[in-house]
């Protein structure tokens, strides 16, 4: 585990490194004429990114430079069920993407709220919180958005 820990984390850092000085000035412009930059958001998640990768690389280099006990045998392997819990949100976030290019930000939200209470069992609790929540909260965070920072969401 520790080896792909910080063979995982030198990747991460070299791909957070290449997005934040090279794709995000690139692909995305920071001039703004009202609101949060354009690239606000995405240095955003690069700089947290780079902290949390070169963390991560930092504890196991000192891990490793002070002997300390491999802990593999003690994980336990990924079983199916959060094999297939994964493999259902990345599917659910492809769709997701595919509908906020197609349609616009609102029906991609109510998606992603909608399968994400479903996940989440909100369907048993009560049946109608989860509608009141898919169209709802992504008409109101759109309207956030759109008028309280100035930054207009696809519609």
């Amino acid at each position: 585990m520790r080896l792909s820990d910080i063979l995982s984390a030198g990747f991460l850092l070299v791909f957070g490194l290449v997005l934040y000085f090279l794709i995000i000035p690139d692909q995305i412009g920071s001039q703004s004429w009202g609101g949060l930059a354009p690239d606000f958001f995405p240095r955003l998640i690069a700089r947290l990114l780079l902290i949390l990768t070169a963390l991560l690389l930092a504890v196991q280099l000192i891990s490793v430079w002070r002997r300390a006990p491999h802990t593999e045998a003690a994980m336990l392997p990924i079983r199916l069920p959060e094999l297939a819990f994964i493999g259902a949100a990345s599917i659910v976030l492809m769709v997701a993407y595919l509908l906020m290019r197609e349609v616009g930000y609102i029906v991609a939200a109510m998606f992603i709220i909608a399968a994400a209470g479903v996940a989440m069992g909100s369907v048993r609790r009560t049946l109608l919180q989860l509608p009141l929540m898919v169209f709802i909260a992504p008409a109101v965070i759109y309207l956030i958005f759109r008028y309280f920072f100035i930054i207009y969401l696809p519609a």
